[in-house]
């Protein structure tokens, strides 16, 4: 009996027994594509030298210039090249900063940066320096910073009300909207995003406050201090957001991190209450929500879309430098996890995906290791009955089908029976064959060299139940690795 590779994903919601066959219990550090399921590619050390764990990383763009910095151990550094990072600016006390660029009237392309502890500050491609910004009663207070048609838009630690500038100014004089003040509204305003309802930014654009409550304010407009220029869209009630970083767009939605999973504001927008089965996270609801659960109140929350890679990511703290990421692909929908990519931060600078850890940044997506460790993938597919769902099956044979790049990837495959997990390993060892260098060997005695090398060996794995599922881990260091499809050797052992 053959099944495609698990190309539906990972499924943490439904019973053991109603899984889709092309879904899995467990993806990890394997991606579903469209018709095959990969093992994700590594990552290496990109910037050096920072000196402690990495909370923030952001991309800055002026024209043909384009530049990215990073936060670690009370310094702001310029990355935008390999190697040692160098300093701009140091005698900070928290590097978790919010960013936001700007074009401002005054300054020109600029970058506002706020961490709810120092001095905001602005970085200009070349320099870093006090934001001039008056109006709350410390300014060091403001922990978030969104620009908005115009004008820039801050969020006060501990707070219910946001701070927002005069038209075309990065900070300056900031006046005062208390959200507190709308009926039914609690909790403290924890982020301030935008939400396109015209798939870009443009006059339909509405601006989104999300208070630690669960409480989604919309408004439209562009100007807080006139009533006929800014109108109440809706109030609309999700899960409590996680995290000072718990949204991302996604085309023309916005999705937000909350403790009922990741949640689409257009669904928050038709039906008032959002439930876990409208969010995106859905077939992962059990992982995202013991997540949460577990590690909602650490940092290191975040959310970001990799257009490159074809997924958007969320990252999940499980302790302070252990982290795992939510990854979801946002053509199919379909769910894996990463894991020993141990990011505190994420960032794109152009077009490539960058994550912050102790000391150094790495530029993920890249090679065919993790900085010179193994790739470790780890599928547990679906349980099935094989078609027989009356009977006793006696398994002796499992294939894999697929194709490995470049190297050897040592596998192993365990079949479990009637809901045990397996634990019989069958090991072996898929490796490309030998490849010659054009125009070294003697025409037509060489064999062609190839990208890909497809491989469908047998192997032995053992058992006897009504149902049967497979794990195939495999690992990486130096070859690309799809999986195409599964197939089990059995007999039928008798009627139940």
């Amino acid at each position: 009996m053959r099944y495609a590779a698990p190309v539906g994903g990972w499924n943490a919601r439904d019973a053991l027994a109603a899984m889709d066959p092309l879904q899995a219990v467990r993806m990890d550090n394997f991606f579903p594509g469209f018709g095959s399921v990969s093992l994700r590619k590594g990552y290496s050390s990109y910037a050096t030298g920072l000196g402690g764990l990495v909370k923030m990383l952001a991309q800055f763009v002026n024209g043909a210039t384009t530049k990215f910095i990073a936060a670690a151990d009370g310094e702001i550094w310029d990355i935008s090249s390999t190697g040692v990072g160098v300093s701009l600016a140091s005698g900070f006390t928290e590097d978790a900063w919010q960013w936001a660029q700007f074009d401002d009237i005054g300054g020109g392309a600029r970058l506002g940066l706020v961490n709810g502890t120092d001095a905001p500050q602005i970085y200009n491609g070349t320099a870093v320096s006090n934001m001039t910004v008056s109006g709350p009663s410390s300014v060091n207070n403001l922990i978030g910073i969104t620009a908005f048609k115009g004008r820039t838009f801050f969020v006060e630690k501990n707070s219910a009300s946001f701070w927002y500038s005069a038209l075309g100014a990065l900070g300056g004089v900031l006046t005062e909207f208390k959200l507190g003040r709308l009926s039914g509204v609690g909790g403290n305003l924890q982020e301030i995003a935008t939400w396109s309802v015209d798939a870009g930014n443009g006059p339909a654009d509405l601006c989104v406050f999300l208070m630690s409550s669960g409480d989604v304010i919309v408004y439209a407009g562009d100007n807080p201090g006139l009533s006929s220029n800014w109108q109440l869209v809706g109030i609309y009630k999700i899960g409590a957001p996680v995290g000072r970083r718990c949204s991302q767009k996604v085309g023309s939605e916005l999705y937000v991190i909350t403790r009922t999973g990741y949640v689409p504001m257009s669904s928050a927008a038709k039906l008032g209450l959002v439930k876990q089965s409208v969010a995106i996270s859905d077939n992962i609801r059990g992982a995202v929500q013991q997540a949460v659960d577990s590690y909602g109140a650490l940092p290191g929350w975040q959310a970001i879309l990799y257009p490159r890679g074809n997924y958007a990511l969320f990252n999940v703290p499980v302790s302070g430098s252990l982290f795992r990421q939510h990854v979801v692909n946002t053509e199919t929908g379909a769910w894996c996890s990463f894991s020993n990519q141990n990011g505190y931060s994420w960032g794109l600078y152009n077009d490539r995906l960058y994550f912050g850890g102790d000391g150094v940044v790495y530029l993920a997506d890249n090679g065919r290791n993790d900085n010179s460790m193994a790739i470790q993938g780890d599928c547990l597919t679906a349980w099935t009955d094989l078609g027989a769902s009356a009977s006793l099956k006696r398994i002796g044979l499992v294939r894999i089908l697929g194709a490995t790049t470049g190297g050897s990837i040592p596998y192993t495959i365990d079949v479990g029976t009637d809901f045990r997990q397996p634990n019989a390993a069958a090991a072996g060892s898929v490796a490309q064959v030998n490849t010659a260098p054009w125009d070294t060997s003697p025409w037509d005695t060489t064999a062609w060299a190839s990208e890909s090398e497809i491989f469908d060996d047998w192997s032995g794995a053992a058992g006897l139940g009504s149902v049967v599922n497979l794990r195939f881990r495999a690992a990486s260091t130096n070859s690309g690795f799809e999986w195409y499809s599964t197939t089990y050797g059995f007999e039928i052992a008798g009627v139940l």
